[in-house]
């Protein structure tokens, strides 16, 4: 199951928690309207929110390093190993 990951508050919460707010304009004649996501925790910028995975090995959430794999496969940084020929 997929989440987000808010480095300003350190949380971890679903996409449906994300607090939606929106922006109606003019710009130089045409209409606009601008989503802002922000966190549900701090209020936080969506910009600072980034989409985590769970590793497919542990289950655990990939935070910090972790591998994504040509089949979209997930590995944090606890479940593998960079290796070359000489290793």
């Amino acid at each position: 199951m997929d989440g987000y990951f808010c480095p300003s508050c350190e949380r971890i919460f679903e996409k449906d928690s994300l607090t939606a707010s929106y922006e109606h304009g003019e710009f130089w004649g045409n209409p606009y309207t601008v989503e802002e996501l922000t966190c549900p925790m701090c209020g936080d910028d969506i910009v600072y929110i980034e989409q985590i995975h769970c590793c497919d090995e542990c289950g655990n959430l990939c935070i910090e390093d972790y591998v994504e794999t040509s089949d979209n496969r997930y590995y944090c940084s606890e479940c593998y190993k960079i290796k070359n020929i000489y290793d």
